[in-house]
């Protein structure tokens, strides 16, 4: 079932509804007829509710992309245009399937990222749980410090001025690290709620801009925004879909805000007679096995061909990063463990020197 397609208010399984249209399209059944008698064995009410809605609108004499579009007007600007670029194509049963898989497969890739990032959170949580720990423990090594030296004033001029020196120097050095340390686990702190945000709403951070400036995630999201687009394009171009036309379904159909005006310029270059290659080559950011695959050079492989094969090259790319990130992320957050634990060694060190000069 693809989340978040409703239908009058309740989910509708819009996979099945597809393989319905395209499996009683291939049979030669009677569009309608095979509509209503999958309704009535139907146990979802929603997915009943459309069926019967499209078996209507086709049996007052509407055609099945009317019947498509007008049941997409109650639907996410997201299925709409899933649903319009379906219409597109002479068999939109089977290309509305294609596409709706495509977008089950994007999101579940961007679902991972909960999994992905479930030890880098966990870090970074122990880490912020144990912030009001460590603030009392660098406080009572402090008091202990200065009760340790034993000077009315330790930063006064009066006390000896070898032992007020060192004591002076000491405190410091601790305060530094103390500082040090104390900014870099706020900066955790705000890395874990910006991977927390990303992990509670996956899908919904993919139409923000900022999402895709991240050094790792950002990473995995344009990948799994390409590999989507590759598919979409690979899909409206076997059902004979003009280029500019797929273009411009493809850029509806995309999440990522500066991936959709890219494509709805090439869209409108390729209408003007410009090679594909020649027209997505005007974005220096767009990913240079993208833009190679789809240079107009000496190559007779069609282009949906090189698209499919861009569709499963980024897919395996995105199942590499998913490793990647984990591995990288949970090293980083492990890594501010160390400066958690550096101001306890500091102070360690500054009461042995303390003891020491007394001893002296």
């Amino acid at each position: 079932m693809c989340p978040g397609a409703r239908f009058d208010g309740s989910p509708v399984d819009w996979e099945r509804l597809a393989d319905v249209i395209s499996q009683s399209v291939r049979s030669g059944l009677p569009l309608p007829n095979a509509l209503e008698a999958l309704a009535e064995d139907c146990p979802d009410r929603a997915t009943k509710s459309a069926f019967r809605q499209l078996a209507r609108l086709i049996s007052r004499g509407m055609s099945l992309q009317d019947g498509l579009r007008r049941i997409s007007n109650a639907q996410s600007r997201e299925l709409r245009a899933i649903l319009e670029a379906g219409t597109l194509c002479p068999q939109p049963g089977e290309a509305l399937s294609r596409l709706l898989k495509l977008r089950s497969h994007y999101q579940e890739s961007l679902f991972d990222l909960r999994a992905v990032l479930g030890y880098p959170i966990l870090c970074g949580l122990v880490i912020m749980a144990g912030l009001p720990i460590l603030l009392s423990q660098w406080l009572t090594s402090g008091f202990s410090l200065i009760n340790l030296a034993n000077y009315p004033d330790i930063w006064s001029v009066s006390a000896p001025d070898c032992s007020s020196t060192s004591s002076a120097e000491i405190v410091v050095q601790v305060s530094v690290w103390w500082l040090a340390s104390l900014l870099f686990l706020v900066i955790l702190v705000l890395a874990t709620a910006v991977l927390l945000i990303i992990a509670l709403g996956p899908t919904r951070l993919s139409s923000a801009s900022w999402i895709y400036r991240m050094p790792l995630v950002g990473t995995y999201y344009r990948t799994a925004a390409l590999s989507y687009l590759a598919g979409v394009m690979a899909a409206l171009l076997d059902q004979g879909v003009r280029m500019p036309a797929a273009l411009s379904a493809a850029a509806r159909v995309s999440r990522w805000p500066k991936l959709k005006k890219a494509l709805e310029e090439a869209s409108r270059r390729t209408e003007e007679g410009i090679p594909l290659g020649e027209a997505m080559a005007k974005c220096p950011w767009m990913s240079a096995t993208f833009l190679a695959f789809l240079a107009d050079s000496s190559q007779t492989i069609p282009l949906e061909e090189r698209f499919r094969a861009l569709c499963s090259l980024f897919d395996r790319q995105v199942s590499s990063l998913r490793a990647v990130l984990e591995r990288n992320l949970t090293g980083i957050m492990l890594l501010g463990l160390i400066p958690a634990l550096m101001p306890l060694f500091a102070w360690f060190v500054a009461v042995q020197s303390c003891l020491a000069t007394f001893t002296w």
